[in-house]
């Protein structure tokens, strides 16, 4: 997770050209809850913040996925989280690549469980001029991956909350 976080950060020093979307559903851009529940199939609340958070299953790459979407209070796409079964990442990973091209950062490590099982894991990043994308082929327990879609805005904020932890 340090490893993950520490490639983000690198990367809001870059700079890229192409927009990311999820669906037609674009980090750091307006949306609404009409929108991401027609694009991606999802069922919005709002929360007690007056963000508007989705959430749902779908498919990436012919694949089951969980999606949750943040919308801050300006109706701006935050952030999406997706999970997806490890056994699906090559798939996954794929169709990322081929959509989004060359990453910006990419790094192959080897992980261990709590029993020291021990898994090949990648970690992707992608980034534009108002987002970041990472995928992991593993994320926190080795039954899930996961991909973060998330505005540099929000990505501010949570360096702010870390900050304030430590």
């Amino acid at each position: 997770m340090n490893r993950l976080l520490v490639l983000i950060l690198l990367l809001v020093f870059s700079v890229a050209a192409a927009a990311f979307d999820l669906k037609g559903i674009s980090i750091g851009e307006e949306s609404n809850q009409e929108a991401i529940e027609k694009a991606l199939g999802l069922e919005c609340l709002e929360g007690k913040d007056t963000k508007l958070y989705c959430a749902g299953v779908s498919t990436l790459a012919g694949k089951k996925v969980t999606i949750r979407v943040q919308i801050d209070k300006s109706q701006i796409v935050a952030g999406i989280i997706l999970g997806f079964n490890p056994d699906d990442s090559t798939s996954i990973r794929e169709a990322l690549l081929n959509k989004y091209g060359k990453p910006h950062a990419q790094q192959l490590s080897v992980i261990t469980n709590r029993v020291g099982e021990k898994f090949d894991q990648e970690e992707i990043a992608w980034e534009d001029k108002l987002s970041i994308v990472s995928y992991s082929k593993y994320y926190k327990i080795t039954s899930e991956g996961s991909i973060h879609f998330m505005s540099k805005v929000r990505m501010k904020e949570l360096e702010e909350l870390h900050k304030n932890d430590n």
